[in-house]
Protein backbone atom coordinates (compact mmCIF):
# COMPACT_ATOMS: atom_id res chain seq x y z
CA UNK A 1 0.00 0.00 0.00
CA UNK A 2 1.31 3.46 -0.89
CA UNK A 3 2.07 5.89 1.92
CA UNK A 4 0.09 9.10 2.25
CA UNK A 5 3.15 11.05 1.07
CA UNK A 6 3.39 8.92 -2.08
CA UNK A 7 -0.32 9.29 -2.76
CA UNK A 8 0.03 13.03 -2.22
CA UNK A 9 2.98 13.31 -4.61
CA UNK A 10 1.11 11.22 -7.18
CA UNK A 11 -1.91 13.48 -6.76
CA UNK A 12 0.22 16.58 -7.16
CA UNK A 13 1.80 15.12 -10.29
CA UNK A 14 -1.48 14.30 -12.00
CA UNK A 15 -3.26 17.43 -10.83
CA UNK A 16 -0.32 19.69 -11.70
CA UNK A 17 0.17 18.19 -15.16
CA UNK A 18 -3.51 18.44 -16.01
CA UNK A 19 -3.74 21.98 -14.64
CA UNK A 20 -0.63 23.01 -16.57
CA UNK A 21 -1.96 21.55 -19.80
CA UNK A 22 -5.40 23.06 -19.21
CA UNK A 23 -3.84 26.39 -18.28
CA UNK A 24 -1.65 26.61 -21.38
CA UNK A 25 -4.68 25.87 -23.55
CA UNK A 26 -6.87 28.21 -21.48
CA UNK A 27 -4.39 31.07 -21.69
CA UNK A 28 -4.20 30.77 -25.45
CA UNK A 29 -7.98 30.68 -25.74
CA UNK A 30 -8.44 33.55 -23.27
CA UNK A 31 -6.06 35.80 -25.20
CA UNK A 32 -8.03 35.10 -28.37
CA UNK A 33 -11.33 35.84 -26.65
CA UNK A 34 -9.99 39.09 -25.12
CA UNK A 35 -9.57 40.46 -28.62
CA UNK A 36 -13.10 39.41 -29.60
CA UNK A 37 -15.05 40.66 -26.58
CA UNK A 38 -15.40 44.09 -24.98
CA UNK A 39 -14.39 44.92 -21.38
CA UNK A 40 -18.08 45.50 -20.59
CA UNK A 41 -18.80 41.82 -21.37
CA UNK A 42 -16.34 40.81 -18.67
CA UNK A 43 -17.89 43.35 -16.30
CA UNK A 44 -21.32 41.73 -16.67
CA UNK A 45 -19.89 38.25 -16.26
CA UNK A 46 -18.07 39.30 -13.09
CA UNK A 47 -21.36 40.30 -11.44
CA UNK A 48 -23.06 37.06 -12.52
CA UNK A 49 -20.18 34.96 -11.21
CA UNK A 50 -20.30 36.59 -7.76
CA UNK A 51 -23.92 35.62 -7.12
CA UNK A 52 -23.74 32.14 -8.65
CA UNK A 53 -20.59 31.19 -6.75
CA UNK A 54 -21.97 32.64 -3.52
CA UNK A 55 -25.18 30.59 -3.63
CA UNK A 56 -23.25 27.50 -4.75
CA UNK A 57 -21.11 27.81 -1.63
CA UNK A 58 -24.17 28.21 0.57
CA UNK A 59 -25.94 25.22 -1.00
CA UNK A 60 -22.91 22.96 -0.58
CA UNK A 61 -23.16 23.50 3.21
CA UNK A 62 -19.55 22.43 3.66
CA UNK A 63 -20.67 18.80 3.33
CA UNK A 64 -18.14 17.97 0.63
CA UNK A 65 -15.33 18.95 2.97
CA UNK A 66 -16.92 16.96 5.78
CA UNK A 67 -17.03 13.81 3.64
CA UNK A 68 -13.34 14.17 2.80
CA UNK A 69 -12.30 14.97 6.36
CA UNK A 70 -14.27 12.24 8.17
CA UNK A 71 -12.17 9.46 9.69
CA UNK A 72 -14.93 6.88 9.11
CA UNK A 73 -17.81 6.98 6.63
CA UNK A 74 -20.84 4.70 6.21
CA UNK A 75 -23.14 4.21 3.22
CA UNK A 76 -26.02 5.57 5.30
CA UNK A 77 -24.10 8.80 5.92
CA UNK A 78 -23.24 9.15 2.23
CA UNK A 79 -26.89 8.70 1.23
CA UNK A 80 -28.04 11.20 3.85
CA UNK A 81 -25.46 13.79 2.77
CA UNK A 82 -26.55 13.30 -0.86
CA UNK A 83 -30.15 14.04 0.10
CA UNK A 84 -29.17 17.21 1.96
CA UNK A 85 -26.99 18.44 -0.91
CA UNK A 86 -29.72 17.84 -3.51
CA UNK A 87 -32.34 19.62 -1.40
CA UNK A 88 -30.12 22.62 -0.63
CA UNK A 89 -28.99 23.13 -4.22
CA UNK A 90 -32.50 22.95 -5.66
CA UNK A 91 -33.74 25.46 -3.07
CA UNK A 92 -30.86 27.83 -3.90
CA UNK A 93 -31.52 27.39 -7.63
CA UNK A 94 -35.14 28.49 -7.19
CA UNK A 95 -34.07 31.41 -4.97
CA UNK A 96 -31.49 32.67 -7.47
CA UNK A 97 -33.86 32.43 -10.44
CA UNK A 98 -36.49 34.37 -8.45
CA UNK A 99 -33.98 36.98 -7.24
CA UNK A 100 -32.44 37.64 -10.68
CA UNK A 101 -34.81 40.53 -11.60
CA UNK A 102 -34.05 42.26 -8.27
CA UNK A 103 -30.29 41.91 -8.79
CA UNK A 104 -30.67 43.33 -12.29
CA UNK A 105 -32.56 46.30 -10.85
CA UNK A 106 -29.92 46.93 -8.18
CA UNK A 107 -27.18 47.07 -10.81
CA UNK A 108 -29.38 48.91 -13.34
CA UNK A 109 -28.68 46.30 -16.02
CA UNK A 110 -31.76 44.43 -17.41
CA UNK A 111 -29.61 41.82 -19.16
CA UNK A 112 -28.52 40.44 -15.80
CA UNK A 113 -31.94 38.83 -15.27
CA UNK A 114 -31.61 36.23 -18.02
CA UNK A 115 -27.86 35.86 -17.57
CA UNK A 116 -28.21 34.97 -13.88
CA UNK A 117 -31.17 32.66 -14.46
CA UNK A 118 -29.25 30.63 -17.04
CA UNK A 119 -26.07 30.63 -14.94
CA UNK A 120 -28.12 29.25 -12.03
CA UNK A 121 -28.01 25.87 -13.80
CA UNK A 122 -24.63 25.48 -12.10
CA UNK A 123 -26.57 24.83 -8.89
CA UNK A 124 -28.38 21.92 -10.52
CA UNK A 125 -25.02 20.48 -11.57
CA UNK A 126 -23.71 20.91 -8.02
CA UNK A 127 -26.68 18.95 -6.66
CA UNK A 128 -25.48 15.96 -8.67
CA UNK A 129 -21.68 16.23 -8.61
CA UNK A 130 -20.83 17.34 -5.06
CA UNK A 131 -20.90 13.94 -3.36
CA UNK A 132 -19.21 11.87 -6.14
CA UNK A 133 -16.51 14.53 -6.40
CA UNK A 134 -15.91 14.58 -2.65
CA UNK A 135 -15.69 10.78 -2.48
CA UNK A 136 -13.12 10.86 -5.30
CA UNK A 137 -11.04 13.36 -3.29
CA UNK A 138 -11.43 11.25 -0.16
CA UNK A 139 -10.11 8.20 -2.00
CA UNK A 140 -7.35 10.39 -3.53
CA UNK A 141 -8.39 9.51 -7.10
CA UNK A 142 -6.46 12.46 -8.44
CA UNK A 143 -5.79 11.02 -11.88
CA UNK A 144 -9.49 10.70 -12.71
CA UNK A 145 -10.22 14.14 -11.27
CA UNK A 146 -7.32 15.70 -13.16
CA UNK A 147 -8.28 14.22 -16.53
CA UNK A 148 -11.91 15.23 -16.02
CA UNK A 149 -10.94 18.83 -15.27
CA UNK A 150 -8.63 18.92 -18.29
CA UNK A 151 -11.29 17.66 -20.71
CA UNK A 152 -13.97 20.00 -19.35
CA UNK A 153 -11.62 23.02 -19.45
CA UNK A 154 -10.64 22.38 -23.06
CA UNK A 155 -14.25 21.89 -24.14
CA UNK A 156 -15.34 25.04 -22.30
CA UNK A 157 -12.53 27.09 -23.81
CA UNK A 158 -13.30 25.90 -27.33
CA UNK A 159 -16.97 26.77 -26.84
CA UNK A 160 -16.02 30.26 -25.66
CA UNK A 161 -13.95 30.98 -28.76
CA UNK A 162 -16.58 29.61 -31.12
CA UNK A 163 -19.38 31.70 -29.63
CA UNK A 164 -17.26 34.84 -29.24
CA UNK A 165 -16.20 34.53 -32.87
CA UNK A 166 -19.87 34.43 -33.91
CA UNK A 167 -20.77 37.54 -31.90
CA UNK A 168 -22.41 36.05 -28.79
CA UNK A 169 -20.73 38.64 -26.55
CA UNK A 170 -21.11 37.99 -22.83
CA UNK A 171 -23.16 34.86 -23.60
CA UNK A 172 -20.02 33.20 -24.96
CA UNK A 173 -18.49 33.41 -21.47
CA UNK A 174 -21.61 32.30 -19.64
CA UNK A 175 -22.70 29.43 -21.88
CA UNK A 176 -19.16 28.08 -22.02
CA UNK A 177 -19.17 27.91 -18.20
CA UNK A 178 -22.47 26.03 -18.30
CA UNK A 179 -21.11 23.58 -20.87
CA UNK A 180 -17.97 23.02 -18.81
CA UNK A 181 -20.00 22.44 -15.65
CA UNK A 182 -22.32 19.98 -17.41
CA UNK A 183 -19.46 17.94 -18.85
CA UNK A 184 -17.66 17.80 -15.51
CA UNK A 185 -20.84 16.69 -13.76
CA UNK A 186 -21.49 13.90 -16.25
CA UNK A 187 -17.93 12.60 -16.15
CA UNK A 188 -17.64 12.55 -12.36
CA UNK A 189 -21.09 11.28 -11.46
CA UNK A 190 -22.07 8.91 -14.29
CA UNK A 191 -22.61 5.51 -12.67
CA UNK A 192 -21.19 6.76 -9.36
CA UNK A 193 -24.01 8.89 -7.96
CA UNK A 194 -25.02 7.54 -4.52
CA UNK A 195 -28.61 6.83 -3.60
CA UNK A 196 -30.15 9.88 -1.92
CA UNK A 197 -32.16 9.54 1.27
CA UNK A 198 -33.96 12.31 3.07
CA UNK A 199 -33.60 11.09 6.64
CA UNK A 200 -31.13 13.60 7.93
CA UNK A 201 -30.51 12.24 11.42
CA UNK A 202 -27.50 10.23 10.24
CA UNK A 203 -25.71 13.31 8.95
CA UNK A 204 -25.87 15.47 12.07
CA UNK A 205 -22.10 15.40 12.65
CA UNK A 206 -21.50 16.28 8.99
CA UNK A 207 -23.91 19.20 9.23
CA UNK A 208 -22.19 20.46 12.37
CA UNK A 209 -18.72 20.49 10.81
CA UNK A 210 -20.03 21.44 7.36
CA UNK A 211 -21.90 24.45 8.71
CA UNK A 212 -18.63 25.79 10.14
CA UNK A 213 -16.81 25.23 6.83
CA UNK A 214 -19.69 26.75 4.85
CA UNK A 215 -19.93 29.75 7.17
CA UNK A 216 -16.21 30.44 6.85
CA UNK A 217 -16.30 29.93 3.08
CA UNK A 218 -19.32 32.14 2.47
CA UNK A 219 -18.04 34.89 4.78
CA UNK A 220 -14.63 34.77 3.11
CA UNK A 221 -16.21 34.91 -0.31
CA UNK A 222 -18.38 37.88 0.62
CA UNK A 223 -15.35 39.73 1.90
CA UNK A 224 -13.01 38.87 -0.98
CA UNK A 225 -15.65 39.57 -3.63
CA UNK A 226 -16.90 42.75 -2.01
CA UNK A 227 -14.68 44.53 -4.54
CA UNK A 228 -16.84 43.32 -7.47
CA UNK A 229 -20.08 44.07 -5.60
CA UNK A 230 -18.92 47.61 -4.79
CA UNK A 231 -17.32 48.23 -8.19
CA UNK A 232 -20.46 47.00 -9.95
CA UNK A 233 -22.43 49.79 -8.27
CA UNK A 234 -19.82 52.56 -8.55
CA UNK A 235 -17.88 51.94 -11.77
CA UNK A 236 -19.10 51.75 -15.34
CA UNK A 237 -19.36 48.32 -16.96
CA UNK A 238 -16.30 49.21 -19.06
CA UNK A 239 -14.27 50.06 -15.95
CA UNK A 240 -15.58 47.01 -14.08
CA UNK A 241 -14.52 44.84 -17.01
CA UNK A 242 -11.01 46.31 -16.97
CA UNK A 243 -10.74 45.72 -13.23
CA UNK A 244 -12.16 42.18 -13.32
CA UNK A 245 -9.81 41.13 -16.14
CA UNK A 246 -6.84 42.62 -14.28
CA UNK A 247 -7.92 40.74 -11.18
CA UNK A 248 -8.43 37.58 -13.21
CA UNK A 249 -4.92 37.62 -14.67
CA UNK A 250 -3.32 38.60 -11.36
CA UNK A 251 -5.11 35.83 -9.45
CA UNK A 252 -4.91 33.22 -12.21
CA UNK A 253 -1.71 31.65 -10.82
CA UNK A 254 -3.33 31.70 -7.37
CA UNK A 255 -6.54 30.03 -8.53
CA UNK A 256 -4.71 27.38 -10.56
CA UNK A 257 -1.79 26.68 -8.22
CA UNK A 258 -3.91 26.81 -5.08
CA UNK A 259 -6.64 24.81 -6.79
CA UNK A 260 -4.04 22.12 -7.44
CA UNK A 261 -2.49 22.28 -3.97
CA UNK A 262 -5.73 22.46 -2.00
CA UNK A 263 -7.31 19.57 -3.90
CA UNK A 264 -4.42 17.41 -2.74
CA UNK A 265 -3.58 19.11 0.58
CA UNK A 266 -6.99 18.86 2.22
CA UNK A 267 -7.38 15.05 2.06
CA UNK A 268 -3.65 14.62 2.79
CA UNK A 269 -3.83 16.80 5.91
CA UNK A 270 -7.01 15.01 7.01
CA UNK A 271 -5.22 11.66 6.80
CA UNK A 272 -2.17 12.98 8.69
CA UNK A 273 -4.17 14.69 11.44
CA UNK A 274 -3.27 11.95 13.95
CA UNK A 275 0.48 12.49 13.36
CA UNK A 276 1.10 16.19 14.22
CA UNK A 277 4.92 16.17 13.94
CA UNK A 278 4.83 14.49 10.54
CA UNK A 279 2.15 16.91 9.44
CA UNK A 280 4.15 19.94 10.64
CA UNK A 281 7.20 18.91 8.62
CA UNK A 282 5.16 18.41 5.47
CA UNK A 283 3.48 21.81 5.86
CA UNK A 284 6.84 23.56 6.24
CA UNK A 285 8.17 21.84 3.13
CA UNK A 286 5.06 22.84 1.19
CA UNK A 287 5.39 26.46 2.38
CA UNK A 288 8.96 26.73 1.13
CA UNK A 289 8.03 25.27 -2.24
CA UNK A 290 4.97 27.51 -2.59
CA UNK A 291 6.93 30.71 -1.93
CA UNK A 292 9.80 29.58 -4.17
CA UNK A 293 7.38 29.31 -7.09
CA UNK A 294 4.92 32.12 -6.50
CA UNK A 295 7.06 35.12 -5.52
CA UNK A 296 9.24 35.11 -8.69
CA UNK A 297 6.22 34.27 -10.87
CA UNK A 298 3.83 36.95 -9.57
CA UNK A 299 6.40 39.68 -9.11
CA UNK A 300 7.72 38.88 -12.58
CA UNK A 301 4.24 39.41 -14.02
CA UNK A 302 4.05 42.73 -12.16
CA UNK A 303 7.35 43.90 -13.65
CA UNK A 304 6.42 42.96 -17.21
CA UNK A 305 2.75 44.05 -17.10
CA UNK A 306 3.13 47.05 -19.48
CA UNK A 307 4.70 44.91 -22.20
CA UNK A 308 2.34 41.99 -21.58
CA UNK A 309 -0.82 44.07 -21.85
CA UNK A 310 0.34 46.05 -24.89
CA UNK A 311 1.61 43.11 -26.90
CA UNK A 312 -0.66 40.26 -25.85
CA UNK A 313 -3.98 41.76 -24.76
CA UNK A 314 -4.18 44.71 -27.13
CA UNK A 315 -4.65 48.47 -26.99
CA UNK A 316 -8.19 48.42 -25.57
CA UNK A 317 -6.85 46.85 -22.35
CA UNK A 318 -4.00 49.33 -21.67
CA UNK A 319 -5.78 50.73 -18.61
CA UNK A 320 -5.41 47.31 -17.00
CA UNK A 321 -1.62 47.72 -16.60
CA UNK A 322 -1.48 49.43 -13.20
CA UNK A 323 -4.17 47.27 -11.58
CA UNK A 324 -2.36 44.16 -12.80
CA UNK A 325 0.95 45.40 -11.39
CA UNK A 326 -0.49 46.29 -7.98
CA UNK A 327 -2.55 43.14 -7.41
CA UNK A 328 0.26 40.78 -8.46
CA UNK A 329 2.45 42.08 -5.63
CA UNK A 330 0.09 40.85 -2.90
CA UNK A 331 -1.10 37.54 -4.38
CA UNK A 332 1.75 35.42 -2.87
CA UNK A 333 0.55 36.42 0.60
CA UNK A 334 -3.01 35.56 -0.35
CA UNK A 335 -1.87 32.14 -1.56
CA UNK A 336 -0.03 31.42 1.68
CA UNK A 337 -3.13 32.44 3.61
CA UNK A 338 -5.33 30.13 1.51
CA UNK A 339 -2.94 27.21 2.00
CA UNK A 340 -2.91 27.46 5.78
CA UNK A 341 -6.67 27.96 5.89
CA UNK A 342 -7.09 24.66 4.06
CA UNK A 343 -4.61 22.94 6.38
CA UNK A 344 -6.45 24.24 9.46
CA UNK A 345 -9.76 22.87 8.19
CA UNK A 346 -8.09 19.53 7.51
CA UNK A 347 -7.53 19.12 11.26
CA UNK A 348 -10.84 20.77 12.23
CA UNK A 349 -9.13 23.83 13.73
CA UNK A 350 -11.21 26.86 12.75
CA UNK A 351 -9.90 29.43 15.22
CA UNK A 352 -7.13 30.78 12.99
CA UNK A 353 -9.56 31.08 10.09
CA UNK A 354 -12.02 32.97 12.28
CA UNK A 355 -9.36 35.45 13.41
CA UNK A 356 -8.17 36.00 9.85
CA UNK A 357 -11.75 36.38 8.63
CA UNK A 358 -12.51 38.99 11.27
CA UNK A 359 -9.43 41.01 10.27
CA UNK A 360 -10.33 40.83 6.57
CA UNK A 361 -13.94 41.87 7.25
CA UNK A 362 -12.67 44.88 9.16
CA UNK A 363 -10.27 46.09 6.47
CA UNK A 364 -11.10 44.94 2.92
CA UNK A 365 -14.66 46.19 2.22
CA UNK A 366 -13.85 49.64 3.55
CA UNK A 367 -10.67 49.79 1.49
CA UNK A 368 -12.57 48.83 -1.67
CA UNK A 369 -15.31 51.38 -0.99
CA UNK A 370 -12.75 54.18 -0.62
CA UNK A 371 -10.63 52.92 -3.53
CA UNK A 372 -13.62 52.85 -5.90
CA UNK A 373 -13.73 56.64 -5.77
CA UNK A 374 -10.47 56.64 -7.75
CA UNK A 375 -11.71 54.20 -10.36
CA UNK A 376 -9.96 51.07 -11.57
CA UNK A 377 -6.54 52.03 -10.19
CA UNK A 378 -8.02 52.92 -6.81
CA UNK A 379 -9.62 49.46 -6.53
CA UNK A 380 -6.27 47.80 -7.27
CA UNK A 381 -4.33 49.96 -4.82
CA UNK A 382 -6.89 49.05 -2.16
CA UNK A 383 -5.65 45.45 -2.40
CA UNK A 384 -2.05 46.62 -2.10
CA UNK A 385 -2.69 48.72 1.00
CA UNK A 386 -5.22 46.49 2.78
CA UNK A 387 -3.36 43.19 2.58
Amino acid sequence: MKSIENLTLSGLKWTSLSKLAAQLISWGMTLVVLRLLAPSDYGLMAIVAVFVSLLTNIAELGLGASLVQSKELTKQEISGVTGVVVTANIVMFVCLVAAAPLIARIYAEPRLTTLIQVAALQLVFSAVVTVPQSLAYRDMQFRRLALTDLFAAVAGGAATIAMAWHGFGVWSLLLANVIQGLLRTLLLSWGRWPRATFRFGSVRSHLEFGSIVAGLSVASQLINQSDIMIAGRVLTQQALGLYSVSLHFATLPMSKIMGTINQVAFPAVAKLQREPERLRQRLLEATRLLMLITVPLLWGISCTAPEFVAVVMGAKWLQAVRPLQAICLVIPLQMLNAFYSTAALGVRDVRANLYNLAASATVLPGAFFVGAKWGVNGMAYAWLLAI
